[in-house]
């Protein structure tokens, strides 16, 4: 038994129990579950993303390592401030523990190549400000589109795309325009797992008919389109919201909105 002096202003001595090892949880000891749980998930990730002659099934035995080579330096270390609290050590692992299960069952991170169809519909937008007439009205729009996708990353992946575009028919009082074509592009894509995120660059040519008052004009003209858009991946199924712009000749611009499906092949 040991002796140690009270705060209060006797300073009377009052008996104390030696402690042994407790099994709360140090800052020491959380930081050794954490790496391990990080552990787990790296060794997962490197199977399904990076490496794949390194197996998930050393995640976990990674983490137990992590865990127990932490306890053992935590209990040589009597005097850590104990972190309040009432969840243990072992509470603690278990929630890593299925932490790194979860991910070992995710999908995989790379989305697989190959050949896809898909269409879309949604509205255009065409905007033309010139000293003849300040025109921006809708129509509904629609596309056809196929592409490549490289899948060969599990981050960042890339996709060509051939795309024939219908941007509507929009009117207004003593003005009228209607525009479409093909383009080609290419899409560069950040992969979240089933979740993609993309940026559209890619040149296109366009035919564009107006009618002014009366005075009807047609011009074919080459365009750059550019765009971002979100998707989804379903297994063969994906679903992509998108914006696009092109800027053929007799119009300023036009903005294309879409929700588009296609299938892999």
């Amino acid at each position: 038994m040991t002796y140690r002096w009270s705060s209060c202003a006797s300073k009377a001595r009052v008996p104390v129990c030696d402690r042994r090892p407790s099994d709360g949880i140090t800052p020491e000891k959380l930081g050794w579950i954490v790496a391990g749980g990080l552990l787990g998930i790296l060794g997962t990730t490197a199977d399904r993303c990076i490496l794949p002659p390194f197996p998930s099934q050393v995640s976990l035995p990674l983490f137990g390592i992590a865990v127990r080579v932490g306890t053992r330096r935590t209990a040589q270390t009597r005097h850590h401030q104990l972190i309040g609290g009432s969840m243990s050590t072992k509470q603690l692992s278990a929630f890593a523990i299925l932490a790194t299960a979860i991910s070992i069952s995710a999908p995989a991170c790379a989305a697989e190549s190959g050949f896809y169809l898909g269409a879309g519909v949604g509205q255009s937008t065409f905007k033309e400000d010139s000293s003849n007439i300040n025109f921006d009205e809708n129509a509904t729009a629609w596309k056809a589109f196929a592409g490549y996708r490289i899948g060969a990353l599990p981050i960042v992946d890339f996709a060509g795309e051939l795309t024939y575009r219908d941007f509507g028919h929009p009117d207004k009082t003593g003005a009228e325009f209607k525009a479409k074509g093909g383009d080609a592009s290419g899409l560069a894509i950040v992969t979240l797992g089933p979740v993609d995120l993309f940026g559209r660059l890619g040149v296109g040519r366009y035919s564009v008919d107006t009618n002014i008052s009366g005075a009807t004009r047609n011009e074919d003209s080459t365009s750059e389109i550019f765009g971002v858009g979100a998707g989804f991946r379903l297994g063969r199924v994906n679903i992509r919201i998108e914006w696009e712009r092109v800027e053929p000749d007799l119009v300023q611009h036009i903005d294309m909105y879409t929700i588009n499906a296609y299938w892999r092949f």
